[in-house]
């Protein structure tokens, strides 16, 4: 699945996602945030690389501020 999929899966109704890729971008990152907004939305995604990891703890750490 994609950002942009995972969006339509909770338009959807959908609220809990296994995203079996990693979730790069700014731009995709903030899709998926806007989501976890809804307390009953579950998201995870996959992760092969730290500095994945850290883009993804750096992005929803100042978001979320």
């Amino acid at each position: 699945a994609t950002a942009v999929q995972t969006q339509a899966a909770y338009a959807h109704g959908v609220r809990r996602v296994l995203m079996a890729n990693q979730l790069v971008g700014a731009p995709n990152m903030a899709i998926v945030a806007d989501m976890l907004a809804d307390p009953m939305f579950e998201f995870h995604c996959m992760v092969d690389h730290p500095d994945n990891v850290a883009a993804l703890g750096e992005f929803f750490a100042s978001f979320w501020k």
